[in-house]
Protein backbone atom coordinates (compact mmCIF):
# COMPACT_ATOMS: atom_id res chain seq x y z
CA UNK A 1 0.00 0.00 0.00
CA UNK A 2 1.18 3.91 -0.84
CA UNK A 3 1.21 6.75 1.62
CA UNK A 4 -0.99 8.50 -0.84
CA UNK A 5 -3.61 5.51 -0.75
CA UNK A 6 -3.70 5.83 2.73
CA UNK A 7 -3.68 9.53 2.68
CA UNK A 8 -6.89 9.03 0.69
CA UNK A 9 -8.62 6.53 2.40
CA UNK A 10 -8.33 8.07 6.01
CA UNK A 11 -9.44 11.31 4.27
CA UNK A 12 -12.44 9.83 3.05
CA UNK A 13 -13.20 8.10 6.53
CA UNK A 14 -12.75 10.90 8.36
CA UNK A 15 -15.24 13.28 5.58
CA UNK A 16 -17.86 10.29 5.96
CA UNK A 17 -17.25 9.33 9.68
CA UNK A 18 -16.00 12.03 11.67
CA UNK A 19 -13.15 10.70 13.02
CA UNK A 20 -10.60 8.83 11.84
CA UNK A 21 -10.47 5.09 10.90
CA UNK A 22 -9.71 2.79 13.13
CA UNK A 23 -7.42 0.93 10.27
CA UNK A 24 -5.94 2.18 7.42
CA UNK A 25 -8.46 0.52 4.17
CA UNK A 26 -7.38 1.07 0.68
CA UNK A 27 -8.46 -0.24 -3.13
CA UNK A 28 -5.12 -1.37 -4.09
CA UNK A 29 -5.25 -4.44 -6.38
CA UNK A 30 -3.36 -6.07 -3.11
CA UNK A 31 -5.61 -4.39 -0.56
CA UNK A 32 -8.48 -5.74 1.29
CA UNK A 33 -12.28 -4.13 -0.38
CA UNK A 34 -13.77 -1.22 1.43
CA UNK A 35 -16.87 -1.70 2.92
CA UNK A 36 -20.01 -0.56 1.26
CA UNK A 37 -21.25 2.94 2.24
CA UNK A 38 -24.44 1.18 3.93
CA UNK A 39 -22.66 -0.62 6.36
CA UNK A 40 -21.69 2.61 8.22
CA UNK A 41 -24.68 4.26 9.77
CA UNK A 42 -25.16 7.64 8.80
CA UNK A 43 -24.43 10.62 10.97
CA UNK A 44 -27.17 13.62 11.64
CA UNK A 45 -25.19 16.11 10.20
CA UNK A 46 -26.21 17.49 6.71
CA UNK A 47 -25.45 15.26 3.54
CA UNK A 48 -21.54 16.07 2.07
CA UNK A 49 -21.35 14.41 -1.32
CA UNK A 50 -17.43 14.88 -1.61
CA UNK A 51 -17.06 11.42 0.21
CA UNK A 52 -18.92 9.83 -2.31
CA UNK A 53 -17.07 12.15 -4.99
CA UNK A 54 -13.87 10.45 -4.00
CA UNK A 55 -15.03 7.29 -3.66
CA UNK A 56 -16.07 7.45 -7.25
CA UNK A 57 -13.09 9.23 -8.33
CA UNK A 58 -10.66 6.57 -6.57
CA UNK A 59 -12.86 3.70 -8.63
CA UNK A 60 -12.49 5.28 -11.57
CA UNK A 61 -8.68 5.39 -10.98
CA UNK A 62 -8.46 1.94 -10.06
CA UNK A 63 -10.96 0.91 -13.27
CA UNK A 64 -8.36 2.95 -15.15
CA UNK A 65 -5.17 1.59 -13.60
CA UNK A 66 -5.68 -2.13 -14.86
CA UNK A 67 -5.38 -1.52 -18.77
CA UNK A 68 -2.44 1.15 -18.26
CA UNK A 69 -1.04 -1.29 -16.27
CA UNK A 70 -1.21 -4.41 -18.68
CA UNK A 71 -0.33 -1.71 -21.72
CA UNK A 72 2.77 -1.15 -19.92
CA UNK A 73 3.33 -4.64 -19.66
CA UNK A 74 3.12 -5.73 -23.15
CA UNK A 75 5.04 -2.50 -24.07
CA UNK A 76 8.18 -4.17 -22.15
CA UNK A 77 7.51 -7.64 -23.20
CA UNK A 78 6.43 -7.11 -26.76
CA UNK A 79 8.25 -9.91 -28.69
CA UNK A 80 10.56 -10.89 -26.23
CA UNK A 81 9.95 -14.73 -26.95
CA UNK A 82 12.06 -14.18 -30.07
CA UNK A 83 15.03 -13.63 -27.99
CA UNK A 84 15.16 -17.33 -26.84
CA UNK A 85 14.15 -20.92 -28.25
CA UNK A 86 12.76 -22.26 -29.96
CA UNK A 87 12.43 -18.89 -31.66
CA UNK A 88 15.63 -16.77 -31.53
CA UNK A 89 17.41 -19.75 -34.26
CA UNK A 90 14.19 -19.63 -36.82
CA UNK A 91 13.76 -15.62 -36.58
CA UNK A 92 18.27 -15.57 -37.21
CA UNK A 93 17.38 -17.88 -40.31
CA UNK A 94 14.13 -16.04 -42.24
CA UNK A 95 14.14 -12.52 -40.84
CA UNK A 96 16.52 -11.87 -43.72
CA UNK A 97 14.56 -13.88 -46.29
CA UNK A 98 11.48 -12.37 -45.20
CA UNK A 99 12.58 -8.77 -45.75
CA UNK A 100 13.33 -9.34 -49.88
CA UNK A 101 10.20 -11.45 -49.74
CA UNK A 102 7.41 -9.88 -51.44
CA UNK A 103 5.16 -9.91 -48.90
CA UNK A 104 2.00 -12.12 -49.46
CA UNK A 105 3.65 -13.77 -52.36
CA UNK A 106 4.19 -18.03 -52.54
CA UNK A 107 7.87 -17.09 -51.51
CA UNK A 108 7.02 -15.55 -48.90
CA UNK A 109 4.07 -18.03 -47.30
CA UNK A 110 6.59 -20.62 -47.98
CA UNK A 111 8.98 -18.89 -45.32
CA UNK A 112 6.71 -19.06 -43.02
CA UNK A 113 5.79 -22.46 -43.50
CA UNK A 114 9.72 -23.38 -43.14
CA UNK A 115 9.19 -21.41 -39.63
CA UNK A 116 7.38 -23.73 -38.37
CA UNK A 117 7.57 -24.72 -34.48
CA UNK A 118 9.78 -21.41 -34.14
CA UNK A 119 6.94 -19.09 -35.45
CA UNK A 120 4.19 -21.30 -34.21
CA UNK A 121 5.97 -20.97 -31.03
CA UNK A 122 5.68 -16.92 -31.34
CA UNK A 123 1.84 -16.96 -32.46
CA UNK A 124 1.26 -18.93 -29.28
CA UNK A 125 2.80 -16.20 -27.11
CA UNK A 126 1.93 -13.11 -28.73
CA UNK A 127 -1.73 -12.31 -28.45
CA UNK A 128 -0.93 -9.46 -30.37
CA UNK A 129 -1.09 -11.51 -33.11
CA UNK A 130 -4.71 -12.75 -35.45
CA UNK A 131 -3.10 -15.88 -35.11
CA UNK A 132 -3.17 -16.31 -30.98
CA UNK A 133 -5.08 -18.65 -29.72
CA UNK A 134 -7.70 -18.68 -32.71
CA UNK A 135 -8.26 -21.71 -35.50
CA UNK A 136 -7.30 -20.55 -38.99
CA UNK A 137 -9.84 -18.99 -41.20
CA UNK A 138 -11.99 -21.36 -42.96
CA UNK A 139 -14.46 -20.55 -45.76
CA UNK A 140 -17.77 -23.15 -46.58
CA UNK A 141 -20.39 -21.93 -49.20
CA UNK A 142 -23.55 -20.21 -48.04
CA UNK A 143 -26.71 -22.65 -47.99
CA UNK A 144 -29.25 -21.98 -51.10
CA UNK A 145 -26.43 -19.62 -52.18
CA UNK A 146 -23.74 -22.12 -53.31
CA UNK A 147 -21.25 -20.51 -56.48
CA UNK A 148 -22.91 -16.76 -55.23
CA UNK A 149 -21.40 -16.39 -51.88
CA UNK A 150 -18.89 -18.16 -48.75
CA UNK A 151 -19.27 -17.61 -45.45
CA UNK A 152 -16.15 -17.80 -42.91
CA UNK A 153 -16.11 -19.23 -39.21
CA UNK A 154 -14.84 -15.58 -38.63
CA UNK A 155 -18.56 -14.01 -39.71
CA UNK A 156 -17.06 -12.55 -42.84
CA UNK A 157 -19.06 -13.00 -46.01
CA UNK A 158 -17.90 -12.93 -49.37
CA UNK A 159 -19.47 -12.68 -52.95
CA UNK A 160 -18.04 -15.15 -55.59
CA UNK A 161 -16.21 -14.47 -59.09
CA UNK A 162 -18.95 -15.32 -61.79
CA UNK A 163 -19.82 -14.72 -65.16
CA UNK A 164 -23.61 -13.91 -65.65
CA UNK A 165 -24.71 -14.76 -69.23
CA UNK A 166 -26.15 -11.77 -70.73
CA UNK A 167 -27.59 -11.00 -74.64
CA UNK A 168 -26.53 -8.30 -76.70
CA UNK A 169 -23.49 -6.81 -78.42
CA UNK A 170 -21.59 -6.64 -74.87
CA UNK A 171 -21.36 -9.85 -74.18
CA UNK A 172 -21.53 -11.89 -70.71
CA UNK A 173 -21.01 -9.82 -67.64
CA UNK A 174 -18.14 -11.28 -65.79
CA UNK A 175 -18.43 -10.12 -61.63
CA UNK A 176 -15.41 -9.39 -59.74
CA UNK A 177 -16.01 -11.13 -56.05
CA UNK A 178 -15.64 -9.24 -53.15
CA UNK A 179 -16.06 -8.92 -49.01
CA UNK A 180 -19.59 -8.12 -48.37
CA UNK A 181 -20.14 -5.05 -45.14
CA UNK A 182 -22.72 -5.85 -43.26
CA UNK A 183 -25.02 -3.38 -41.33
CA UNK A 184 -25.56 -3.50 -37.58
CA UNK A 185 -29.59 -4.02 -36.43
CA UNK A 186 -30.96 -1.98 -33.78
CA UNK A 187 -30.91 -4.71 -31.70
CA UNK A 188 -27.24 -5.01 -32.38
CA UNK A 189 -26.76 -7.91 -34.90
CA UNK A 190 -25.04 -7.87 -38.14
CA UNK A 191 -27.12 -7.64 -41.15
CA UNK A 192 -26.53 -8.06 -44.69
CA UNK A 193 -28.49 -8.92 -48.45
CA UNK A 194 -27.61 -11.64 -50.81
CA UNK A 195 -29.14 -11.59 -54.30
CA UNK A 196 -29.65 -14.57 -56.08
CA UNK A 197 -31.83 -14.40 -59.36
CA UNK A 198 -32.63 -10.91 -59.15
CA UNK A 199 -34.17 -11.59 -55.18
CA UNK A 200 -32.67 -9.58 -52.93
CA UNK A 201 -32.88 -10.85 -49.15
CA UNK A 202 -31.57 -9.94 -46.41
CA UNK A 203 -30.11 -12.73 -43.31
CA UNK A 204 -28.11 -12.37 -40.14
CA UNK A 205 -24.55 -12.75 -40.23
CA UNK A 206 -24.47 -15.13 -37.47
CA UNK A 207 -26.91 -17.27 -38.96
CA UNK A 208 -24.64 -17.62 -41.98
CA UNK A 209 -22.15 -18.67 -39.88
CA UNK A 210 -24.36 -21.46 -37.70
CA UNK A 211 -24.86 -22.90 -41.39
CA UNK A 212 -29.04 -22.35 -41.05
CA UNK A 213 -29.52 -19.10 -42.76
CA UNK A 214 -33.24 -17.59 -43.35
CA UNK A 215 -34.84 -14.16 -43.86
CA UNK A 216 -35.02 -11.98 -41.75
CA UNK A 217 -37.98 -11.74 -39.28
CA UNK A 218 -38.75 -15.58 -40.74
CA UNK A 219 -37.65 -17.72 -38.25
CA UNK A 220 -40.00 -20.90 -38.11
CA UNK A 221 -40.51 -21.64 -34.61
CA UNK A 222 -38.61 -24.53 -32.92
CA UNK A 223 -35.76 -23.41 -34.90
CA UNK A 224 -32.37 -23.42 -33.49
CA UNK A 225 -31.47 -19.73 -32.04
CA UNK A 226 -27.89 -18.53 -31.19
CA UNK A 227 -26.40 -17.64 -27.69
CA UNK A 228 -23.91 -15.46 -28.16
CA UNK A 229 -21.24 -15.29 -25.96
CA UNK A 230 -19.64 -12.07 -25.13
CA UNK A 231 -16.15 -11.19 -26.71
CA UNK A 232 -16.07 -14.04 -28.67
CA UNK A 233 -16.07 -14.20 -31.95
CA UNK A 234 -19.28 -15.51 -34.65
CA UNK A 235 -17.28 -19.51 -34.84
CA UNK A 236 -17.90 -19.48 -31.18
CA UNK A 237 -21.41 -19.49 -30.89
CA UNK A 238 -23.69 -22.45 -29.49
CA UNK A 239 -27.01 -23.64 -30.14
CA UNK A 240 -30.10 -22.98 -27.89
CA UNK A 241 -34.03 -23.75 -28.46
CA UNK A 242 -36.24 -20.76 -29.88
Amino acid sequence: MTVECADWWAALWLLEHGHPPPAVICRCPDCPPLPKTEEYPMTDQPYDSTADTLRHSLRVGTLMGAPIRELVERSTQHDISKTEEPEVGVFNEFTPKLKTSTYGSDEYKGFLTAMGEGLAHHYASNRHHPEFGEPGMEWRSVGGYEGYYEVSNFGDVRSLGRVVPRSGAKGDLTRRGQTLKANVTPKGYLRLQLVRDQKHQNFLVHRLVAGDPFEVGRQPSGQPRMDHRERQPPARLRHGVA
